[in-house]
C-alpha cells in the first residue's frame, strides 16, 4: 500500500521543480519569446482556475480537502489510480505555492490560453482520463 503514492510524489516534485527552476531563470511577466503561439510567461496567479478572484483562505481549504480525499482514495482504492495520482500531484503542487508564496507559480503560455503550470496540466490530464475510463466501464 505504501506504494500507490510514489506517482504522485515523483510528479509533485517534477512541478515543484519546474516552478523554482522557471522563477529564476523568467522574468516577471516578460514572455520567452516575444510574440509567439507558445511561450514561457511567469505569472504569480493569486486567484483560482483561470486567474478567478476567490479568497485565499478558501482555496487553500478545499485544496487541502480535496488532497485528503484523494490521498485517501488513491490509498484505499484500486480503480483510477493513475487519474487520481494526477491529479492529486496537480492540487499539491498548487496548494504548496498557495501556502508557501500565497500564490500559484505559472508559466506556460499558449496564445490566447491562460497563462499555465505543470500541476494544472497534471490536474487537467487526470480528469480527462477519469472520465474517459469512467465511461469506458
Amino acid at each position: 500500500m505504501k506504494n500507490r503514492l510514489y506517482l504522485t510524489v515523483i510528479l509533485f516534485i517534477v512541478d515543484r521543480i519546474s516552478k523554482e527552476v522557471m522563477k529564476r531563470v523568467l522574468t516577471l511577466n516578460k514572455p520567452y519569446p516575444k510574440n509567439s503561439f507558445f511561450s514561457l510567461h511567469l505569472l504569480y496567479n493569486y486567484g483560482g482556475a483561470l486567474s478567478i478572484d476567490i479568497p485565499h483562505f478558501f482555496l487553500v481549504f478545499a485544496g487541502i480537502l480535496v488532497s485528503f480525499f484523494l490521498i485517501f482514495y488513491v490509498i484505499k482504492r484500486k480503480v483510477f489510480y493513475y487519474e487520481l495520482s494526477l491529479i492529486l500531484a496537480g492540487v499539491l503542487g498548487n496548494l504548496y505555492d498557495r501556502i508557501f508564496y500565497g500564490y500559484v507559480i505559472d508559466f506556460i503560455s499558449f496564445g490566447k490560453f491562460p497563462v499555465f503550470n505543470l500541476a494544472d496540466s497534471f490536474i487537467s490530464f487526470g480528469i480527462f482520463l477519469l472520465f474517459l475510463n469512467m465511461f469506458k466501464k
